[in-house]
């Protein structure tokens, strides 16, 4: 749970800064300078990783999820 948990923690972290690099890099093109300079641009690489990071705390979620519904029958044992 502590891993799971320091997982999900670590994940949040790092799509926030790649959600901030990608705002800070729309927000600096001045207009126009998409056609002389297409590198700046948002690349479509660039959405993957967003995805692959909110794929990860999706996991990250329901590893914990399930980790809490396998531990209810230790914590409330039938009697």
């Amino acid at each position: 749970m502590t891993i799971n948990l320091v997982g999900l923690i670590l994940t949040l972290i790092a799509s926030q800064t790649i959600v901030t690099a990608l705002l800070i890099k729309t927000l600096t093109i001045p207009a126009g300078i998409a056609v002389t300079r297409p590198g700046l641009l948002i690349d479509s690489l660039d959405i993957f990783v967003i995805q692959a990071c909110l794929f990860l705390i999706m996991a990250g979620v329901a590893g914990m999820a399930i980790a809490f519904w396998l531990l209810r029958p230790l914590h409330h044992p039938h009697t």
